[in-house]
C-alpha cells in the first residue's frame, strides 16, 4: 500500500536487490479506512493505492525491508526495487 504511484504502472518490473523479480499486476485505488497499516501512508490522505504484485517465488520481509520506486535512466520508466531485509 502507498500514498501515491510515482510513475508505476501496471506491468512495471519489480527487482529484488537489483535481479529481475517480477511485475506490477494490478494497481486499485482504495479508502483509507482498509489499509491494515496506516503508517505507510501520508497523512491527511482519503485514498490509498494497493498495488498487486506477480512475483518468482514468496519474499519474507524483514523489519529494515525497503521498497524504492527507481528510474534507470532520465528517459527510461519507473521500476520497483525490493530489499527485503535481514532480521
Amino acid at each position: 500500500y502507498f500514498s501515491r504511484t510515482d510513475g508505476i504502472r501496471e506491468g512495471t518490473e519489480i527487482s529484488l536487490k537489483g535481479t529481475d523479480f517480477g511485475i506490477v499486476k494490478e494497481i486499485k485505488k482504495i479508502p483509507v479506512s482498509e489499509v491494515p497499516d496506516k503508517k505507510l501512508l501520508e497523512e491527511g490522505r482519503d485514498e490509498a493505492v494497493e498495488l498487486t504484485l506477480m512475483v518468482k517465488e514468496p519474499i519474507s520481509l524483514w523489519k529494515n525491508y525497503e521498497i524504492k520506486f527507481k528510474s534507470k535512466t532520465a528517459f527510461s520508466n519507473r521500476s520497483i526495487d525490493i530489499d527485503p531485509g535481514f532480521y
